[in-house]
């Protein structure tokens, strides 16, 4: 994933800082969960987003 992708699938602007991709990603970890009756390919792409912006 490239970092544009991963800015999109976060919904956040290129250039958040660390603060604002965590908390973009829990918030959307949280609809998307596959505990939560939610998409576990959809929870895959947010920890990739995640993973591609904090460099993990």
């Amino acid at each position: 994933m490239f970092r544009d992708g991963a800015f999109k699938v976060l919904g956040i602007d290129p250039g958040a800082n660390q603060n604002e991709i965590n908390k973009a990603y829990q918030n959307l970890m949280k609809l998307v969960h596959p505990d939560k009756g939610g998409s576990e390919y959809f929870a895959q792409k947010l920890n990739a987003a995640r993973d591609r912006l904090l460099k993990r």
